[in-house]
């Protein structure tokens, strides 16, 4: 392949040597702000190797796109941070014997 083609933020990269593999999605490049050469080499490095290893006669290098649907946000606590650091706060159990919970209708 020819390193020339790859489009840094439209690209990734797969790599293949020595019994090691290593991929990077091609928003990884934006993301990091890296240019080409430097997307070759932590290519390599994901995968164990070293940064010049996609220069090897043996290492397969592919190049791939990818549809990105969308990343979602980091998930926030759905309970409160006040329940961990005071556990009594924390509704008691139902009692046994105690009717099953039913669902709404709807």
């Amino acid at each position: 392949m020819d390193i020339q083609e790859i489009r840094v933020g439209h690209h990734g990269l797969l790599i293949r040597a020595r019994g090691h593999e290593g991929l990077l999605l091609p928003q990884v490049a934006s993301e990091q702000k890296w240019d080409r050469a430097t997307l070759l080499q932590e290519t390599c490095h994901k995968a164990g190797l070293p940064g010049r290893a996609w220069q090897d006669a043996d290492a397969d290098l592919f190049r791939f796109t990818a549809l990105v649907f969308g990343e979602s946000k980091p998930v926030t606590a759905l309970i409160p941070l006040d329940l961990f650091r005071h556990p009594q706060a924390w509704p008691s159990p139902p009692q046994p014997g105690s009717p099953a919970p039913t669902a709404a209708p709807f």
